[in-house]
């Protein structure tokens, strides 16, 4: 049985309402002059004013906006090579093989990847020797330098331009993607890659990576699933693997779209994910020894799996 707190035996919803609504001009009386009263209420407004004003005049940056949405001129073939000592022009992805690709993405169009995200490339690419792994990047062209020249002359590992457009087609993200929905958000970026991701993972299946992780040893032999925050959250910004046959990368598009919150930052990357995959699988926490950790502050770690990346970062790194 349900009781109202502030109602005494024998009195109605409608005695409850009678009863708070003295003491509410009493509370308000005690605030003081009427002067007062009016700075106090326009204080609690403001913050509401001014979100509201956000709403009406907040605008995505342009420059984003035409790394998501480019012309189509820009598709097709791969841009012509421009100073090719400093810049390197972001091929399109040649054919991939299925379930056999460790992908990693860079898709705020920012023109350099930094000695940190390359340490994740790097030190990926030593535990999996006989997989592929893909740096997908929306930027046309990135700097080039010692680091990035040494690290893409591996055998196993490739950079490619990220197509949004081709991505999304012919999966549930299409109609999300051409609402151009995601330009409403605070985090265009942020949520751009929470659903690149997924879409990657449907065309291809295989690993997904955030570019703040080292990886100590292979993943190959990892079950399907994402990497645990706690009992009750999925890091799903860490680590997600699935196979091209799995069910799951599909549900979870199902979901990212009918449920896309543009205001919220985590309820359509790792919200969803941790919905999805909690209802489904019982969680089961990872080792001591999980052969992933998160990079920030592991600078001993980087020495021994991503030696490159660090010595070519120094002192920023």
């Amino acid at each position: 049985m349900v009781r109202s707190i502030d109602s005494p035996a024998g009195v109605g919803a409608g005695g409850s309402l009678a009863c708070a609504v003295p003491m509410c001009g009493r509370v308000w009386a005690c605030v003081g002059s009427s002067r007062r009263r009016h700075w106090l209420l326009l204080c609690a407004a403001a913050p509401l004013l001014l979100f509201l004003l956000w709403l009406v005049w907040w605008r995505p940056d342009p420059a984003l906006v035409a790394v998501f949405y480019p012309a189509a001129a820009e598709r097709g073939p791969p841009l012509a090579a421009v100073d090719s000592e400093r810049w390197l022009t972001v091929p399109v992805a040649p054919p991939l093989p299925p379930d056999g690709c460790i992908f990693l993405l860079e898709t705020s169009g920012r023109r350099h990847i930094t000695p940190r995200e390359w340490c994740t490339v790097e030190s990926a690419a030593s535990a999996h020797p006989s997989m592929l792994v893909v740096l997908l990047a929306a930027a046309p062209r990135l700097r080039r330098s010692a680091l990035t020249d040494r690290l893409l002359e591996r055998n196993n590992t490739i950079l490619a331009r990220l197509d949004f457009g081709s991505l999304f087609a012919d999966t549930p993200f299409e109609r999300w993607y051409q609402s151009r929905a995601v330009l409403r958000s605070p985090w265009p970026a942020v949520h751009m890659s929470d659903a690149a991701r997924v879409a990657v993972l449907l065309h291809h299946g295989g690993i997904y990576l955030d570019t703040d992780v080292i990886v100590r040893r292979s993943l190959a032999a990892l079950d399907d699933g994402a990497g645990l925050e706690s009992e009750r959250a999925v890091a799903a910004s860490g680590v997600l693997k699935f196979s091209r046959d799995s069910a799951v990368p599909r549900l979870l598009a199902s979901r990212l779209t009918e449920g896309y919150d543009p205001y919220n930052w985590g309820h359509n990357g790792p919200g969803v994910v941790t919905k999805v995959l909690i209802e489904g699988w019982p969680p089961r926490p990872a080792a001591d020894d999980h052969p992933l950790r998160k990079l920030h502050h592991l600078r001993t770690l980087a020495e021994q799996y991503c030696p490159w990346s660090l010595q070519q970062g120094g002192a920023d790194f």
